[in-house]
């Protein structure tokens, strides 16, 4: 009876605090053993058996707010849609400051923020911006991807993108032809993926392919802190476009200059000519045969 009293006054003061009616939390004790939390069972039982959790905690209680998923509901329906969540993780602690607790607060939009972070950048500059976790599971909802996705040319649907997606290459092109007979879990992850996930911080600019199977070069960087990965990619064709423009550019360049030095050789050809005339008026002249003769001279 204390236990659930107890979830009902922490949930209501969270609701004043953040102003968010739908706010949830679960709560561990100072030695890392969970207590209590008002999240559905079977996400609550999910997060505890998380592989990393004890080491998350362990950070929460040092001073430092931990990001805390995405993930996703497994008792969600069609009526409830699956969609992400995120939260935080946060030391609980007294008038001494002695950690009492660690704390886990979500459902208060973390991941729509989260997510319109990424979807903004790749709608300024016309690129394809997403977050990883450290096994290659695209955590954001990539517009790219799901566009891909509504038109058939990615192996899920549009709600199977975020918190879900394996960032791995599928070895060519997908299409509406071949979008259902792809095993994801069974292709390597991406150029990208598999070096920010190792930790490494790279740019790439020879084009290899993306989790659609398209060209793409691109640029990654891996935050030790959160435990998640940046990649930001375009489209080979797009990314070489203005290369292509300079190239097309020299060779017009190289056209005019062509026939500007053809035009100007004709021009000294035909002034060359004149001016040999001038000086000799029968230059420009053929001598074929000699019509007659005189006194003091000849005759063509």
């Amino acid at each position: 009876n204390q236990l659930n009293a107890s979830q009902n006054i922490i949930a209501d003061q969270l609701r004043r605090l953040s102003g968010v009616n739908t706010v949830q939390f679960a709560v561990w004790d100072s030695e890392n053993h969970f207590r209590c939390s008002n999240l559905p069972a079977l996400i609550s039982q999910s997060i505890r058996e998380e592989r990393d959790i004890q080491t998350q905690l362990d950070r929460a209680k040092k001073g430092d707010a931990v990001i805390f998923g995405p993930f996703k509901n497994p008792e969600s329906s069609d009526a409830s849609p699956n969609n992400p969540e995120m939260g935080v993780l946060t030391a609980v602690r007294d008038e001494n400051n002695s950690v009492l607790a660690i704390m886990l607060v979500t459902r208060i939009g973390m991941y729509q923020e989260f997510s319109r972070m990424f979807f903004d950048i790749a709608n300024a500059g016309n690129l394809d911006a997403y977050a990883v976790n450290e096994i290659g599971t695209m955590l954001t909802e990539s517009p790219r991807a799901a566009t891909l996705a509504s038109s058939k040319r990615l192996d899920v649907t549009v709600e199977e993108i975020g918190a879900s997606l394996r960032v791995a290459d599928p070895g060519f092109p997908i299409q509406t032809s071949n979008h259902k007979k792809l095993t994801r879990s069974s292709m390597p992850l991406t150029r990208a993926a598999a070096s920010v996930v190792s930790g490494r911080s790279e740019e790439e600019i020879d084009p290899y392919r993306n989790y659609a199977g398209i060209e793409v070069v691109g640029s990654w960087r891996w935050n030790s802190d959160s435990g998640i990965g940046v990649i930001v990619e375009r489209s080979a064709s797009q990314a070489f476009a203005t290369v292509q423009i300079v190239q097309a550019g020299f060779i017009l360049l190289g056209s005019l200059l062509f026939l500007s030095v053809t035009i100007a050789a004709a021009f000294l050809a035909r002034a060359t000519a004149a001016e040999r005339a001038a000086v000799h008026p029968l230059s420009r002249y053929k001598v074929c045969e000699e019509v007659g003769a005189g006194g003091i001279g000849l005759a063509f």
